[in-house]
């Protein structure tokens, strides 16, 4: 049998941080994730039992800070998306997190419109 390998990605993984909450604005502890856009990492940093630190670094295929507009990570990571849909591909948005971390407003958006969430601006791309 042959194996054949394709050149295009199936998957796509994307992290998106939520702004603090005034709870952790006003807490002194250091935000659990840190990102770096240009290279597309998040890193963890996790309390131990001994009362140290571990911090584990995730490679993703794009990383959008709590200070990204609905706006950029519409254009960055779904945009194209949208157009291979058009063009008869399968696609799936999926947002996966714990209760709170915005979800709900990654996809449907604020009152705002510059707040509008994924959904309605892909629909607005189709129209």
């Amino acid at each position: 049998p042959q194996l054949i390998v394709s050149a295009q990605r199936h998957f796509e993984s994307v992290l998106r941080c939520r702004p603090k909450t005034r709870f952790e604005r006003e807490s002194d502890r250091p935000p659990p994730v840190s990102l770096d856009p240009q290279h597309a990492t998040a890193c963890v940093t996790q309390a131990t039992a001994n009362g140290g630190t571990k911090e584990r670094v995730f490679e993703l295929d794009a990383v959008y800070p709590e200070t990204s507009t609905q706006q950029e990570l519409f254009e960055g990571s779904v945009r194209h998306l949208v157009l291979g849909a058009l063009e008869g591909r399968s696609c799936t948005i999926l947002a996966f997190g714990p209760t709170g971390t915005g979800k709900r407003h990654t996809l449907f958006g604020g009152p705002a419109p510059e707040e509008e969430g994924l959904l309605p601006r892909t629909f607005d791309a189709l129209a």
